[in-house]
């Protein structure tokens, strides 16, 4: 189970992911432009590089809804494969009796 804590850095992680979203696209057009000149592209990159690290998409992770934990994450429904066993044996999830390998 994941800390209070490594809630939270992942909550902020989203919330910087989406403040710096729209710069980050536009600056990152630039570097895909073939028509754009070098200077505009090394300026781009500079701007790109003071952006915070944590505001990259790449930096999220997936994390179950009820434990938090990142590991053997299933996004069809949003949590663990843990918790998914222990639905499906509890009978939580409809039409699904058992889970069979």
């Amino acid at each position: 189970m994941a800390s209070k804590g490594d809630r939270q850095n992942e909550l902020k992680k989203k919330q910087l992911c989406q403040k710096y979203e729209e710069k980050r696209l536009k600056l990152r057009s630039i570097l895909r432009d073939l028509n754009a000149s070098a200077a505009d592209k090394v300026k781009a990159m500079r701007e790109l590089s003071k952006l915070p690290r944590n505001s990259a998409k790449i930096r999220l992770s997936n994390r179950c809804s009820i434990t938090g934990t990142v590991r053997g994450y299933v996004s069809k429904f949003g949590i663990s494969r843990w918790v998914l066993q222990e639905y499906f044996k509890q009978g939580y999830i409809p039409n699904v009796r058992r889970m069979v390998r």
